[in-house]
């Protein structure tokens, strides 16, 4: 599992999958063959994933995120759902990429009132029906976990019967690669995740996508910082190179520091697993996100006009720090939901 195993990307590798929105299938393999998509059931192997997540990130983040999504599928069947004695949820846990299939057109941060894919009972299962967008992994999917109506009620459904499932890729301006998808259901094949209350475990899952947000977002500062620095020490203006400037010394030191409090926190939160604060995520998501933006920011402005190139390690980066912003969970959906809990219980400011 260790990311060791993994031979990593070429700077022309991770160009390739941005300008082309998609990874090509000798990276899944080499993904899949060094254990980078799972099996992620024990605690240990999904701290080792999200450390892989962030490390990917330094340089794709389409690829960080397709590691990411099926850590989180694979460690909520295991630790939140417990369904491992079925034969789907067997397969899942053992091979293939899975996709997270919960956003549907009008839903976003409100998600609960904005389902209206249906799941009707057959007499061997369920049957899927309906229209999901922005769903992660779905270009490259072999099981896709669905929230669905059945009998009013919301519920989580595990499928794979690709040949009733349709998925068309969006072509975004971040998360490039990362199999981000329409998809349509029509009748397939479903099996039910046991007597549960679905939207509490999506929230759960998406707090587990929150410390993966964060391992991205660091992972883009440590590789805007680091590229930033390259070019500051070998880019040579007015008789010194960049680095010898204050000002450029003042921009790496203060993304440096922020970079080391959050990462600090981020260890913290990874040797409560499986556990997971709310609170602690959504606060890690929106400084990470923050200090990724900072960082990748001075990665462009560092790099001058070159940092503006289209695919470039610059360019790239700052486009997908944006999108941390929005994924799970808008940055001021959280800071309202940070101030409404701190506010009911004031005593969490001194633990």
């Amino acid at each position: 599992m260790a990311m060791h195993a993994f031979p990593g990307l070429s700077e022309e590798e991770a160009s390739l999958i941005d300008e082309e929105n998609r990874i090509s299938q000798d990276i899944l393999f080499r993904l899949g063959s060094s254990g980078l998509l799972g099996p992620y059931t024990g605690v240990e192997s999904a701290r080792e994933g999200l450390e892989s997540v962030r490390m990917l990130a330094r340089d794709s983040v389409g690829v960080a995120s397709v590691v990411l999504i099926n850590l989180s599928v694979q460690f909520l069947l295991y630790h939140v759902i417990d369904s491992t004695e079925n034969d789907l949820v067997k397969l899942v846990l053992n091979r293939g990429v899975s996709a997270v299939s919960l956003t549907e057109r009008g839903g976003g941060s409100d998600l609960a009132r904005n389902i209206t894919v249906r799941a009707e009972e057959t007499g061997d299962g369920y049957c899927l029906n309906g229209e999901k967008i922005f769903t992660s992994n779905g270009l490259y999917a072999d099981y896709f976990l669905v929230l669905a109506l059945h009998g009013g009620e919301p519920s989580l459904f595990l499928t794979g019967d690709r040949s009733s499932i349709r998925v068309d890729p969006l072509d975004l301006s971040s998360f490039r690669g990362a199999g981000i998808s329409r998809v349509l259901y029509k009748c397939a094949k479903a099996v039910r995740l046991g007597e549960i209350k679905a939207l509490r475990t999506v929230l759960q899952a998406i707090n587990l996508g929150r410390l993966g947000y964060t391992a991205i977002g660091i992972g883009i500062a440590e590789g805007a910082l680091t590229d930033a620095l390259n070019y500051a020490e070998n880019r040579n203006a007015f008789g010194k190179s960049l680095i010898e400037f204050q000002g450029i010394q003042w921009m790496i030191s203060d993304a440096y520091s922020r970079l080391e409090t959050v990462k600090a926190l981020y260890r913290q939160a990874l040797e409560k697993l499986p556990n997971i604060d709310p609170i602690e995520a959504a606060v890690l998501k929106n400084e990470a996100a923050y200090i990724a933006q900072k960082a990748a920011w001075i990665d462009v402005e560092i790099h001058g006009g070159k940092g503006l190139e289209l695919h470039s390690k610059p360019e790239r980066l700052y486009r997908d720090s944006r999108a941390l912003d929005i994924g799970e969970g808008a940055r001021e959906v959280l800071k309202s939901y940070i101030a409404s809990s701190v506010a009911r219980n004031p005593s969490i400011i001194t633990r």
